[in-house]
């Protein structure tokens, strides 16, 4: 249940970062790359605190993602 939930909220963000960017490539990039890999940790037998630490592990490289990805201006921020 925690990884179709994570799934499908990264499959959201991957929308809303393309739209909101006008571009789809830095979306796909990340968190595109993350409902794949969120989804096989999920169908993985494993324990409930080894998915979990799984599952933060991949929001956490995709976090270090997008702050590369920001700053070297594939991402664009609106300022507030």
């Amino acid at each position: 249940m925690l990884g179709a939930g994570l799934a499908g909220y990264l499959l959201c963000a991957v929308v809303v970062q393309g739209v909101l960017s006008r571009r789809f490539r830095a979306a796909l990039v990340w968190p595109g790359t993350g409902v794949p890999l969120v989804i096989a940790v999920a169908l993985l037998d494993l324990p409930p605190a080894v998915l979990v630490a799984l599952a933060a592990a991949v929001l956490i490289g995709g976090v270090v993602t997008g702050l590369v990805q920001h700053r070297a201006g594939e991402i664009q921020v609106a300022k507030v």
